[in-house]
């Protein structure tokens, strides 16, 4: 291994969770390697997170083909391959895998066949890595456990546990506020922040209930919701019998996600099914109410160094909102003091 890399590449093809998650490994990357150039290759529609993150140089997006974002078709061989090549220009020294499968890996070398390429000896991934992570004391642990023994593999040293930690830059915040003021939404208003969707039905608390618990928390608080969703979601929130209380902000089709980030600064509380806008949530530092369903929330649950109350029912249909309020209603009032994981 050299003493030094002067190009790094992540590659975290996956959903907006996962890339959240895996943005913990930049920081001790960075501080192992603070010349390095470091490149994250990522699907688009995760890709406006990462544009202003102070440890990367340079964000790719291209969509997989073999495999959908949320709300959008799988990508194209194409467009793919476009990437690759577009890659492969930088020779990189170093390529990570993260959620490390045949297909990730073998992308990894055709970008860099000479560099260090790193990842979990998973998923027939073994022959296409030049140091593969052996899986077998890692069974049963968080996705994000998985990440750092990956980061461990590569810098050759433990780590302490790493968390998400999102910071907003200035100009996000002020795009936060310039907005929340356009819509007569002054800084003494609360606001809750609000997911109701997930990648399968199954993992979704009903969506009356999102509505319900938005109307008592405008009535009893006179609170503001944020309902984040994608532009296909965006049609059940405008449907009539799904309406919200007045001045709720919808997300889908309006606002970047780098730009939703931004309005999720002034939530007091975050409530929302188990889906990548509930990472970003929490790395954003908000008190976080995250509904489970058959999800395994050891493994896929945010990890925050605020608070994060997990509620798991199967169905999630038989969840009470009476319990999702006063979960709420707790952090609300400790307004996130202590954990709740």
């Amino acid at each position: 291994m050299p003493l030094s890399f002067q190009t790094i590449l992540v590659i975290c093809l996956d959903n907006l969770g996962d890339v959240i998650m895996a943005t913990a490994i930049l920081p001790p990357i960075k501080a192992a390697f603070p010349a390095a150039r470091i490149w994250f290759w990522t699907k688009r529609y995760s890709a406006p997170i990462l544009k202003e993150h102070p440890a990367i140089d340079r964000v790719v997006a291209s969509d997989p083909f073999w495999m959908a974002s949320p709300g959008q078709p799988p990508g194209r061989f194409r467009e793919f391959v476009t990437a690759i090549r577009l890659l492969r220009q930088e020779r990189f020294d170093a390529v990570l895998v993260l959620n490390a499968e045949w297909r990730r890996a073998f992308a990894a070398r055709w970008v860099a066949p000479r560099a260090v390429r790193v990842g979990l000896a998973q998923r027939k991934s073994r022959g296409f890595l030049s140091q593969p992570v052996a899986l077998d004391e890692l069974q049963g642990r968080h996705l994000l456990d998985d990440y750092q023994r990956v980061a461990e593999a590569f810098l050759r040293k433990r780590l302490p546990p790493l968390v998400p930690a999102w910071v907003p830059t200035a100009g996000q915040r002020a795009f936060g506020e310039a907005t929340f003021a356009r819509l007569g939404i002054g800084l003494d208003t609360p606001v809750v922040a609000l997911h109701p969707f997930a990648g399968k039905l199954i993992r979704c608390w009903p969506l009356t209930r999102f509505r319900e618990l938005a109307w008592l928390l405008w009535e009893q608080k006179g609170a503001v919701s944020v309902l984040v969703c994608n532009r296909t979601e965006r049609e059940s929130f405008l449907a009539p019998d799904h309406a919200f209380p007045p001045r709720t902000v919808v997300t889908g089709g309006e606002y970047t996600l780098d730009q939703v980030a931004a309005l999720l600064t002034r939530a007091a509380v975050f409530v929302g099914d188990d889906s990548g806008p509930a990472h970003l949530a929490a790395a954003l530092g908000i008190p976080s109410v995250v509904l489970f369903g058959p999800s395994d929330p050891h493994r896929f649950a945010p990890r925050s160094r605020s608070p994060v109350k997990v509620i798991q029912a199967d169905p999630l249909a038989d969840l009470p909102l009476s319990r999702v309020l006063a979960e709420v209603e707790t952090f609300w009032r400790r307004k996130g003091v202590g954990t709740h994981v």
